[in-house]
């Protein structure tokens, strides 16, 4: 739809093809990180220090199937192996994952690796209590925050590992952080940013600023391209800038 109106768009989901070649509007950027970067952490990490055949379960759709696919190319290069993957429905229930779990031990793997989000990801960290997967099998949820937590429970979390793609704690040695921990406190008193808010908060400042330095409305989007291609920034966790090639 970007593409088609030529209007500017700043992404904060991940995906592989967002600002790839064939898919790219010509006012896209991304401000998050893709699932091959995430896969490139958890990866060259996990095979090291948990174990080299790891299987992979998530809902089915682009993001989870693009992550299945980074997993393999990561895994490969750092002496791993994907053993297989099992796919839910999106808004999985519990029994939607309970179905995989015997898929899960034929495959024998040293590490369950999950990509899901929000109540989906929540209905799975209680079935991997509820049947013993977690004390089973090492699991790492390739991408958590604290919503999730919140939801179902510091304690069905212990023993898992989890990768958060901010940390509020940074603040202490970044002063980018600290700030914008600083501000989000004083809105939101009892919570903490999660990465999603860190990614989003960015991505405005951004477009507020390539918009008021045209100086002109209604705004003229190429203008808005030549400020932002090649602009360093830093709002929350240090410097960024936005890449000419594929922003």
């Amino acid at each position: 739809l970007t593409k088609e109106w030529d209007i500017p768009f700043i992404s904060c989901c991940q995906s592989n093809i967002i600002t790839s070649a064939a898919e790219r509007g010509h006012y896209t950027f991304h401000e998050s990180i893709t699932p091959y970067m995430n896969a490139q952490l958890v990866g060259k990490w996990g095979v090291h220090a948990l174990g080299k055949r790891w299987y992979h379960i998530g809902p089915d759709y682009q993001w989870v199937h693009e992550t299945y696919v980074s997993y393999q190319e990561v895994l490969a290069r750092f002496g791993g192996e994907a053993v297989g993957s099992s796919y839910v429905p999106l808004k999985a229930k519990e029994a939607d994952y309970e179905r995989c779990v015997e898929d899960v031990y034929n495959a024998k793997p040293d590490v369950l690796v999950v990509t899901s989000f929000g109540t989906d990801q929540a209905n799975l960290v209680r079935v991997a209590n509820k049947t013993g997967l977690k004390k089973e099998l090492t699991i790492i949820l390739g991408i958590s925050d604290l919503s999730i937590i919140n939801e179902v429970g510091l304690d069905l979390f212990v023993g898992m590992y989890w990768c958060s793609n901010f940390y509020w704690g940074i603040e202490a040695i970044n002063e980018n952080a600290r700030r914008f921990v600083a501000s989000f406190r004083e809105l939101f008193p009892e919570d903490r940013p999660s990465a999603y808010a860190a990614y989003t908060y960015s991505a405005i400042l951004e477009l507020l600023a390539a918009t008021v330095a045209g100086k002109v409305y209604p705004v003229n989007y190429d203008n808005m391209l030549k400020f932002l291609e090649g602009r360093p920034y830093a709002h929350y966790k240090g410097k960024q800038w936005w890449r000419p090639c594929d922003h």
